[in-house]
């Protein structure tokens, strides 16, 4: 009974060490909204508090729309994949210890987002808050 009454103490704890655990957040964009230059470069932040081995992510949302899957890295293969029409040569992932962040090049207005980057961990998706990205320039009106 003694043991029994150790091994559920025990679970308890880890249950609730383990819950605490999956609430800290892991990943923040500090920038809520960005605005470049039509034709320029951004950088979308996505700090990482530990860069485990785990799989990471960038969405698209536009107004009206799905979110859109722009890239995906996975942790344990270190495998960087792109998807649909964010594989040209514009998208870039840029990897730090502590970044993984969203290169754009020539800006083209379609651009205009809402940007998420997120991480899977023991089986959950956590989201940034993420970053607006506006345009300027002669070309927008």
């Amino acid at each position: 009974l003694k043991s029994n009454l150790h091994y559920l103490v025990f679970s308890i704890a880890y249950f609730f060490l383990f819950s605490i655990f999956l609430l800290v957040d892991s990943l923040d964009q500090p920038f809520r909204s960005l605005t470049a230059l039509d034709g320029g470069t951004v950088t979308l932040v996505c700090s990482v508090v530990q860069f485990h081995p785990n799989d990471l992510f960038w969405f698209k949302h536009t107004s009206g729309e799905a979110p859109r899957y722009i890239t995906s890295y996975m942790g344990y293969s270190q495998q960087e994949t792109f998807y649909g029409e964010f594989e040209d040569s514009r998208f870039h992932i840029e990897k730090t210890n502590s970044t993984f962040n969203l290169k754009i090049e020539k800006l083209q207005p379609l651009d205009m987002a809402t940007y998420y980057c997120g991480e899977k961990r023991f089986g959950h998706v956590f989201l940034g808050p993420g970053t607006v990205l506006c345009l300027t320039g002669k070309h927008l009106s």
